[in-house]
This record gives structure tokens, sequence and C-alpha cells, in this order.
């Protein structure tokens, strides 16, 4: 069986198709998410980058 939580709601299956479907979705998000220190490095720069461009337009 399995949980997803969604913006509209809980979403349960206990298909084996779906069971399937849902731990290759989580599997394939997981495999491409970003390391903790990558998300850290990018979000620092997307806030440099923010600080920079409302320094142009001040």
């Amino acid at each position: 069986m399995t949980c997803v939580e969604t913006r509209g709601g809980a979403v349960y299956t206990e298909v084996a198709e779906g069971v399937e479907n849902f731990a290759q979705a989580y599997d394939s998000l997981r495999s491409t998410a970003l390391t903790p220190d990558e998300s850290a490095t990018v979000i620092r720069s997307a806030i440099g980058r923010a600080k920079l461009a409302k320094g142009r337009s001040t």
C-alpha cells in the first residue's frame, strides 16, 4: 500500500502496479535531487543574483 500526499489530498493504492509506479517516480526524483551541499550552493547563488538585481533597480 502506498499513500502519497498531493495538493489535492492523499492518494492511496494497494494495487501492485500502482505501488510500483509510485516507487519508480520516487526513485526518479530522489536520483535527480541535489545533495544538501549542492542545494545550499544553488540557494546562495540565487540570493546573490537577487541582491545584484535589487541593487540595479534602485
